[in-house]
């Protein structure tokens, strides 16, 4: 009978089961204006509200969607930098939030239907339906969370 010694054994068992535990944990990447976003200037609502009902709209102003649409245009990008950091599951999240965040600011910017009411373009200075002082469009951030959000667009 042959008696094989692993030196080490428990050493490496445990970093095996590092390893897994990094691939079966659940992670999310979390894009869109957060609860820490400031105070939207001069208003009594933060970021996070303004940018709600620009998405959503109200009785007011006409649904503008831009946080689910402009994620959604970098699904190619998400997938190559799948590919491309596959053995470094942190890595990978942060350069999707980060093109993520881009792809909804750059949808923010070059959204322009429903236009703004003549009266609004006039006062902003602008045609940009989501555009003002641009201080929304810097508000859009992300993050990586444990496990599911338990709110926000799905």
């Amino acid at each position: 009978m042959i008696k094989i010694t692993v030196p080490n054994l428990q050493k490496i068992q445990n970093e095996i089961r590092k390893e897994i535990e990094k691939l079966t944990h659940d992670k999310t990447v979390l894009v869109g204006i957060h609860e820490d976003a400031p105070q939207v200037e001069g208003g009594d609502i933060t970021m996070a509200q303004l940018g709600a009902v620009l998405h959503f709209g109200n009785q007011n102003i006409p649904a503008r969607p831009w946080l689910d649409v402009g994620v959604q245009s970098g699904s190619a990008d998400y997938l190559s930098v799948i590919e491309n950091n596959s053995d470094d599951l942190d890595r990978a999240l942060n350069m999707i939030g980060s093109i993520a965040v881009g792809k909804a600011q750059q949808y923010m910017t070059e959204l322009q239907d429903p236009p703004n009411a003549p009266s609004t373009a006039k006062k902003k200075g602008s045609s940009n339906p989501l555009i003002d002082t641009g201080a929304l469009r810097q508000s859009v951030t992300y993050s990586i969370i444990d496990g599911k959000p338990e709110e926000g667009i799905g």
